[in-house]
C-alpha cells in the first residue's frame, strides 16, 4: 500500500486487518517493500522486520513497486534498480521464507516516450527486471501488468520461456489484450492458452475503503463482467477504442479456471475458502450428474424406438 496516490510504499497493517476481518478467507494481500532510508543505517533490519510482521499478520507475499528505476535514488543522485546489491539480504530473506513477489517493473513503454532527463529507459528497466529473475531462480515472481510488456506478447512469451520462475498478471491491461486482438485475435488466444499456467487475472482496481462503497462495487462488477465476457465468451463487446467491437476469446474452461483461480493458488499460495471449494465441487458434480441423466434418457428413448 502507498501513503497517498503515489507516496512511499508502506505496510498498512490496520487496513489489511480490517479487510480480512470483513471478508475472512477471501481477502489476501502482499506487503510492500518499504524503501524509505534504503541506504541509511539499520535499513535492512527495519525492512525485514516490517515484512516479518506483515507475514505474521497474514500477508501472502511481497510487492516491489516501480520506485526502483523510476523515483528512488542513491546518495550519488543515481536511480536505484532492482539489481542493486543493497537488496540482496531482502531477497535472501524472501527466498528463505518461500514467499512470492509481485513486481511492477515500470510504466508502459509508450509512457517512457515522454520521460526526460536521466530517468532510466524502458529497456533498461526491463533488463534489470530480467536480471533479477535470473539472479533469484528459487523465488516466484509475478510480473504486474503483463510483466510491463503489455504491448508485445512475443516479448512476454520470450521471458516466460526463459524464466520458469516468472508469471504475469493481466491487471489493468485487458484493454491492451483487446487492442492486440483487434488486429490478431488468434495470436492473443494462442498466447493465453499456451501460457495458461503462467497468467493470473487481476484488475488493478483501487478502492481504499471509500465512503461511496456501493458505487465502487457496481463499477468493479461492471469491470469484472467486461473482462469475463472478453476472456470466457465469444460475445462481441465494446471496447475503449472508438467505433471498435471485439469478439471475445472464448478460452477453454480449464484455461479460465487457471487464470482466475488455480494459478493464484500455485503462484501466490492463496487458497480459496473451504465453503467455496465445496460449492465448486457441488456445482461440478451437479453438471456431471445432469449430463449422465441426459445420456441415460437418450439411451432409453433410442431403445424404445
Amino acid at each position: 500500500m502507498r501513503s497517498g496516490a503515489y507516496g512511499e510504499p508502506r505496510y498498512d497493517g490496520d487496513t489489511c486487518r480490517i479487510l480480512q476481518g470483513r471478508f475472512p478467507g477471501i481477502v489476501e494481500y502482499f506487503a510492500p517493500l518499504e524503501v524509505e532510508g534504503i541506504y541509511g543505517p539499520g535499513w535492512t533490519a527495519h525492512a525485514i522486520a516490517v515484512l516479518r510482521n506483515a507475514v505474521h499478520d497474514g500477508a501472502a507475499g511481497v510487492k516491489i513497486w516501480n520506485d526502483f528505476g523510476m523515483s528512488r535514488k542513491n546518495d550519488r543522485d543515481e536511480f536505484v534498480l532492482v539489481t542493486d546489491r543493497t537488496l540482496d539480504p531482502i531477497f535472501a530473506w524472501i527466498e528463505s521464507h518461500h514467499l512470492p513477489v509481485v513486481n511492477h517493473a515500470g510504466d508502459p513503454e509508450d509512457c517512457s516516450l515522454f520521460q526526460k532527463g536521466s530517468v532510466p529507459s524502458y529497456s533498461s528497466l526491463i533488463a534489470a527486471r530480467d536480471s533479477m529473475l535470473a539472479r533469484h531462480p528459487r523465488i516466484k515472481f509475478i510480473g504486474a501488468h503483463i510483466g510491463s510488456m503489455e504491448n508485445d506478447l512475443d516479448e512476454v512469451a520470450r521471458r516466460l520461456d526463459a524464466y520458469p520462475n516468472f508469471a504475469v498478471d493481466i491487471g489493468g491491461r485487458v484493454r491492451n489484450l483487446q487492442a492486440i486482438s483487434l488486429c490478431d485475435r488468434e495470436k492473443v488466444r494462442s498466447f493465453m492458452i499456451t501460457y495458461q499456467d503462467r497468467i493470473l487475472y487481476g484488475t488493478d482496481f483501487v478502492d481504499a475503503l471509500a465512503e461511496d462503497g456501493p458505487c465502487s462495487a457496481d463499477y468493479f462488477h461492471s469491470l469484472w463482467k467486461s473482462d469475463w465476457l472478453f476472456l470466457a465468451t465469444d460475445s462481441c463487446i465494446h471496447c475503449a477504442i472508438p467505433g471498435a467491437g471485439i469478439r471475445g476469446l472464448a478460452l477453454p474452461r480449464q484455461t479460465i479456471d487457471r487464470i482466475y483461480r488455480l494459478n493464484a493458488e500455485r503462484w501466490q499460495g492463496i487458497k480459496p475458502p473451504f465453503l467455496y471449494e465445496w460449492k465448486w465441487w457441488l456445482h461440478a458434480a451437479g453438471k456431471r450428474v445432469k449430463a449422465f441423466v441426459s445420456r441415460i434418457a437418450g439411451c432409453r428413448r433410442s431403445g424404445s424406438n
